[in-house]
């Protein structure tokens, strides 16, 4: 490092000259000192949280941000799938670090740079949409504050569980340079963004000719048909298992549905069945022609073959049990109603205990009905009040719910044959409690994943739209400073 030359040692007598020298020696090493420290600091506290990564024109993306997203996505998946799954799946070691890991050997890709490289993507899109977001008009409101806040508060309550600070466990689970801040900081990115999203995905439409596209070019993945099978557990012994293997082919002899169970039911009461109680079962079973053709088995395309008629039996031969299979259902697409739904969900993550819930959930409810229960009104109090933001822009509206789409409590409560439209009521579950009003059928079930999917394709145009208008500029100098823990 140079420094200025003042010129003050010139008067200094020449038996000095040696201690002087000292102090520069002295003075130099300092500078040295507080130079390492400085660069050491950048390393690991609060200092990277000032370091950006990504800029656009209203925010800004920091190392630390990036550094707590990329272990927030390892931890989910490690919580997913559990250390032997993780090992199991993607070869991940959770007691190794993941830069001393590789993804890709030969390319010299390691799984942090994986980690690393998602959680960059990821707030590349999330900032085009919060700038779209700013254009919009679209903010955080008091709920989604209060959402975050109960993240923190998550993290905070696992810490305690592990007799630790929250400081403390957000650099064991995060690293040295990831603070509660630099949490917050990109919470409320991401849900802003979020906003955002599911504020173009309520607007954008699936048209029928953008739906018989669809049809045309994929309408086969849509079929679906109903089997029942049952599975012959093979045993240890050789004699035994050939008996069972007779009756595998006595099942797939079989040439009506009664036939196949009056079988079924014959193996299960023989001394060859060895399969544990809760599985002498004939099983039910809805196939859907969806999985592709280069990753189809011989079954999967029996299922769907042109000689697969109702009534045909099929036995796949396992090393450790034969399956006997009988198709019920001629190939066709799922006509099955779907139903449409309106609702405001009270969480008690933002709404406090249970009981605090549902108090608010009944004032509000009374609130609708005293106002006339009209949808309008409903629309304007989930605006103000649901925590769910995925429905929040179109007044806690969804469309297409198939049963077993939701928690079972509403599940049951909305696919009840006697329901009319119209109908209304307060419900528990889980998750908090939920204000429901049914307002009628929607699409066929075939018809749901079409629109769905069409939708998202057009949020996705969007999102590429919005980071062509925003200029989101990527630091490239200070990725150094992304460090695995």
């Amino acid at each position: 490092m140079e420094t200025k030359k003042t010129g003050k040692n010139k008067n200094l007598k020449k038996k000095k000259k040696k201690g002087a020298k000292k102090l520069i020696i002295c003075a130099v090493a300092l500078v040295l000192v507080v130079a390492i420290l400085l660069l050491a600091l950048n390393f690991c506290g609060k200092d990277l949280s000032k370091i950006d990564i990504l800029r656009s024109e209203n925010f800004t993306v920091s190392a630390a941000m990036v550094t707590y997203s990329l272990y927030d996505t390892y931890h989910y998946y490690y919580n997913y799938f559990g250390a032997e799954g993780l090992k199991f799946a993607f070869g991940i070691d959770a007691n190794v670090s993941l830069s001393e890991q590789y993804s890709d050997a030969e390319k010299g890709i390691t799984w942090f740079d994986v980690f690393k490289t998602e959680a960059i993507d990821g707030f590349c899109n999330a900032l085009a949409l919060c700038e779209a977001a700013v254009d919009a008009g679209v903010e955080l409101s008091d709920i989604d504050k209060k959402y975050i806040q109960s993240e923190i508060d998550e993290i905070e309550t696992l810490a305690t569980k592990d007799g630790m600070t929250l400081k403390e466990y957000i650099k064991k689970i995060y690293g040295n340079n990831v603070n509660e801040d630099d949490i917050r900081k990109s919470l409320e990115l991401h849900r802003l963004a979020n906003k955002m999203r599911y504020r173009e995905y309520s607007i954008v439409t699936a048209t029928e000719s953008e739906i018989e596209a669809v049809l045309k070019e994929e309408g086969n993945t849509y079929l679906m048909r109903d089997i029942i099978y049952v599975e012959l557990t093979l045993a240890n012994d050789s004699a035994k298992t050939e008996k069972i293997k007779e009756y595998a082919q006595k099942l797939k002899s079989a040439a009506t549905e009664e036939e196949f169970r009056a079988l079924a039911a014959e193996f299960f009461a023989s001394e060859y069945c060895v399969n544990k109680s809760e599985n002498k079962k004939v099983n039910s079973q809805t196939v859907q022609n969806n999985v592709s053709e280069d990753e189809k088995t011989e079954l999967d395309s029996w299922f769907f073959a042109n000689g697969t008629e109702i009534g045909s039996t099929y036995v796949h031969e396992g090393s450790a049990s034969h399956v006997a299979y009988m198709v019920l259902s001629d190939a066709a697409m799922d006509e099955t109603p779907t139903r449409d739904m309106y609702t405001m969900v009270f969480d008690p993550g933002i709404y406090g205990t249970m009981d605090e819930c549902k108090a608010e959930a009944e004032r509000v409810y009374a609130l609708w009905q005293d106002g006339g229960a009209g949808l309008e009104r409903f629309k304007e109090l989930a605006a103000e009040y649901t925590t769910d933001y995925v429905s929040t822009y179109l007044g806690g509206y969804y469309e297409n719910v198939k049963k077993g789409d939701m928690v079972d409590a509403l599940d049951a409560w909305l696919f009840d044959e006697k329901l009319e439209v119209g109908a209304s009521t307060v419900i528990k579950s889980d998750y908090g409690y939920h204000i429901m009003l049914y307002s009628g059928e929607g699409d066929p079930a075939w018809k749901a994943p079409i629109v769905e999917s069409i939708k998202d394709d057009k949020v996705t145009s969007s999102v590429l739209n919005y980071a062509e208008v925003h200029t989101i500029t990527t630091v490239n100098g200070n990725m150094k400073y992304v460090k695995a823990k």
